[in-house]
């Protein structure tokens, strides 16, 4: 029997790279999980890709955030204006402006929740959190169960650099060779059992060069479990708009 989905919508832009590979990703999902082949066999997804105030670091998301906050309700309410059913965000850093906007779809999925679930699940104890500057000290994926190991300032600093080069389109495998050289020299000084590449950017070269990781350590890659959960939640929202008719019809 042929899936049918509810309508996707992705804000993307922050960076336009990630949120194409958030769509690579939800077009796999369909195709691996649900066996999608034909053009009608896939979800209609809607993608904002808007030019965001710049957010890497800290003091341009503090200086920016009226700004950020608008633009992302503009986006929010573009895609409900055209009747998107499932929102995500293909950046984890604007998660941080969301308590300050009016979500209006109830099928929002939160990358930040998606990643918390799967550490609970992978009964995670301890992490490394690679992104940029401002999500790190966001205190987004802060648990009070969990360990986050912090970088020092020399090393995010080079993670501020890599995200800077992906966004510009120049990176190259030396960049993921750099990190987990980062990765090692950390896990001599303090026991992690999971990396989680909280940047988008980092799961574009995560995706297109090589692995981000070292041996005995898990890798979240959260724009995967975006696509996954988006894609879910798609299916799982349109079967209960079947049985909710079908009781009505009854």
């Amino acid at each position: 029997m042929k899936q049918v989905f509810k309508k996707i919508g992705i804000i993307g832009g922050a960076g336009p790279m990630a949120s194409c590979l958030l769509y690579q990703y939800i077009i796999e999902y369909c195709q691996q999980t649900y066996h999608c082949k034909d053009d009608c066999d896939f979800p209609e997804i809607l993608l904002v890709s808007y030019p965001f105030a710049p957010m890497v670091c800290k003091d341009e998301a503090s200086a920016h955030t009226a700004l950020i906050t608008n633009q992302l309700q503009t986006c929010f309410d573009s895609l409900s204006q055209q009747d998107a059913d499932i929102i995500g965000i293909a950046c984890n850093t604007l998660h941080m402006f969301l308590p300050q906007i009016a979500v209006c779809n109830d099928l929002y999925v939160n990358i930040i929740d998606c990643v918390k679930k799967a550490m609970q699940e992978l009964s995670c104890n301890s992490f490394v959190l690679l992104g940029t500057q401002t999500t790190v000290h966001s205190g987004i994926y802060s648990n009070s169960k969990k360990q986050q190991i912090l970088l020092s300032p020399e090393q995010q600093a080079k993670i501020t650099t890599i995200i800077n080069r992906i966004l510009a389109g120049i990176y190259d495998v030396q960049d993921v060779i750099t990190i987990n050289a980062m990765l090692k020299g950390l896990s001599a000084q303090k026991s992690f059992s999971t990396v989680v590449l909280g940047c988008t950017e980092l799961s574009v070269i995560h995706k297109n060069t090589m692995t981000i990781g070292i041996d005995g350590v898990t890798t979240i890659d959260p724009l995967a479990l975006l696509a996954k959960n988006m894609i879910e939640m798609a299916i799982k929202s349109r079967e209960n708009h079947a049985s909710q008719s079908c009781a009505t019809e009854k």
